[in-house]
């Protein structure tokens, strides 16, 4: 399932999709369909969850930083 909104036909602003259980997978920001800002991605999986952080600025990368695993259980 997604959230977010358009813009003259184009992604902008925060998105956020969760997968099948509710868990959030990802949040996402868009400028005029372009990524823009702070991309966090969490993986999901046996109890765990890792996050990772990728910064884009006008649709082009900037940097990335991989989280480490906290455990759930």
């Amino acid at each position: 399932m997604y959230e977010g909104s358009y813009k003259n036909g184009k992604r902008n602003g925060k998105w956020t999709e969760w997968n099948k259980k509710g868990q959030k997978k990802f949040e996402r920001t868009h400028k005029n369909g372009k990524k823009d800002g702070l991309w966090t991605e969490w993986f999901h999986y046996d109890g765990a969850v890792s996050e990772t952080k990728t910064l884009f600025k006008d649709g082009k990368f900037i940097s990335t930083k991989i989280g480490e695993v906290i455990f759930l259980k």
